[in-house]
């Protein structure tokens, strides 16, 4: 038996076999072999049959081509298996991250109409409507009398303008309202001007001794007092 030659090499192969042999060897490199093993096929299929001379080596070759349309048809196989298997051993891809939300855009600026109005400061206090005589420093002050009963300043004021009247036509008898407006008004705060009155009266009548006596207890109680020089005046010639 003689040894088994390659179809490419076999002179007895039609060369249009031999052809789509090399074709379906290059495509096995490089490209798909089932477009290349369909047309070896159809080659072999359409070659005319060979003559008595030539059946031995017609049934080899046949033999051979058979077992390269098998080991091409195999090579197909695991081709399309390999990239099947690469396809599966590929590790899944990680989807990139999406990229982050643009930021919020800032709220518009509000307008003129939006804007919150100013805090409005606490109004003042309104004014004291209080008339002059409800002050502290001319409060009506009610002055306890000798009879129980309260008295005021306006008494007190009222009794002072009495006494000023009588001292100019009758001292006798405004020095006996000054006495009386002292014992009535202890806690008054019109003494100064009723003394001063009573003093001038005893000097008017000639009553010296008591009015430098009490010229003088004046002027050592009250040295600051606007009626000091005025009760003092000509004591020391009486």
């Amino acid at each position: 038996m003689s040894r088994p030659s390659r179809i490419v090499d076999d002179p007895t192969v039609a060369d249009r076999i031999r052809t789509h042999v090399r074709r379906a060897q290059d495509a096995r490199v490089g490209g798909s072999l089932g477009p290349q093993l369909a047309r070896l096929l159809v080659a072999i299929r359409e070659e005319p049959a060979p003559g008595p001379s030539t059946h031995r080596r017609w049934l080899a070759s046949g033999i051979a081509i058979s077992g390269v349309a098998c080991v091409l048809f195999g090579l197909v196989s695991i081709v399309s298996s390999g990239g099947r298997s690469e396809a599966a051993d590929e590790p899944p891809r990680v989807a990139a991250p999406a990229a982050p939300p643009e930021l919020a855009a800032p709220a518009s600026a509000p307008s003129e109409d939006e804007k919150p109005s100013p805090e409005v400061a606490p109004q003042e206090r309104a004014l004291d409507t209080r008339s002059v005589d409800d002050l502290p420093s001319v409060r009506r002050r009610p002055v306890q009398s000798k009879g129980g009963g309260s008295i005021t300043l306006e008494d007190e004021i009222a009794q002072l303008a009495e006494v000023r009247t009588l001292s100019e036509s009758d001292p006798a008898r405004a020095l006996a309202a000054a006495e009386a407006g002292h014992r009535r008004f202890r806690s008054g705060v019109l003494y100064q001007e009723r003394e001063a009155i009573a003093i001038d009266s005893l000097k008017r009548l000639h009553r010296f001794e008591e009015a430098r006596r009490r010229a003088q207890r004046f002027t050592q109680s009250y040295p600051d007092s606007p009626f000091a020089k005025r009760v003092s005046a000509g004591v020391d010639d009486l």
